[in-house]
């Protein structure tokens, strides 16, 4: 819960404009060095295309990886890294 809060913070400040969350999440995954693809879930083919234009978004400014880095690290990288 509180790493939902973080994220939806940090995208409000340094999120790029009018993407939605979900979008910079996929965005921050795909620049991670050495990710190719993701498989995100979706139940419709209006979610599978919603999905897919996180690859069209430039990648995330420094300052916005680097913060979303820490909230995984912080909160997130415990519970799933060993599940990579």
């Amino acid at each position: 819960m509180q790493a939902a809060h973080e994220f939806s913070g940090l995208c409000r400040r340094l999120g790029p404009e009018h993407v939605p969350p979900v979008q910079v999440a996929l965005r921050w995954l795909l620049d991670q060095e050495g990710i190719t693809c993701i498989l995100p879930e979706a139940r419709s083919p209006h979610q599978a295309r919603f999905n897919a234009q996180a690859a069209a978004l430039p990648p995330l400014s420094a300052e916005m990886r680097t913060a979303l880095t820490d909230i995984y690290n912080r909160l997130i990288r415990a519970h799933v890294h060993d599940h990579w």
